[in-house]
């Protein structure tokens, strides 16, 4: 289900399934805008927060409790610029959707997990180490 746009001609696919972030932009609008220019599409890719990020952290003969802390001191900086990004792709989407007052809004997910580079490991964040005003 598509709803019109405001301000910009745009069409929101709120429920489309490679949709998911909620930032994908198809309409004449951007077309004509911005052609065959990548702009956006970067843009989507910069903001997106729907996969686990990637961590590298060399592990240079340390104990499981030093790895483990430092990857939890690593996920956290990483959860900070994800929930900032939040912002952002509310800048780069507002105004693109209309949705009908008994409709409830899609709220794009955000990941908080990383990937570990060596063994493709995924680490979840753990919000008890969290200070208190993020961890609710």
């Amino acid at each position: 289900q598509q709803a019109g746009g405001g301000g910009g001609g745009e069409e929101f696919a709120a429920t489309d399934k490679s949709n998911v972030d909620g930032t994908r932009m198809d309409g004449e609008f951007a077309r004509l805008r911005f052609g065959k220019d990548r702009r956006l599409v970067e843009v989507r890719r910069c903001l997106s927060a729907v996969n686990p990020v990637r961590i590298q952290i060399s592990s240079t003969e340390v104990t499981d409790h030093d790895i483990h802390s430092t990857n939890q001191n690593k996920l956290q900086l990483i959860a900070r610029r994800t929930l900032a990004l939040s912002v952002g792709r509310g800048m780069f989407t507002l105004g693109t959707a209309t949705p009908l007052p008994t409709e409830a809004l899609p709220i794009p997910p955000l990941q908080l997990s990383g990937r570990l580079q060596s063994n493709d490991a995924l680490i979840k964040l753990d919000v008890s180490l969290l200070p208190a005003d993020h961890a609710a």
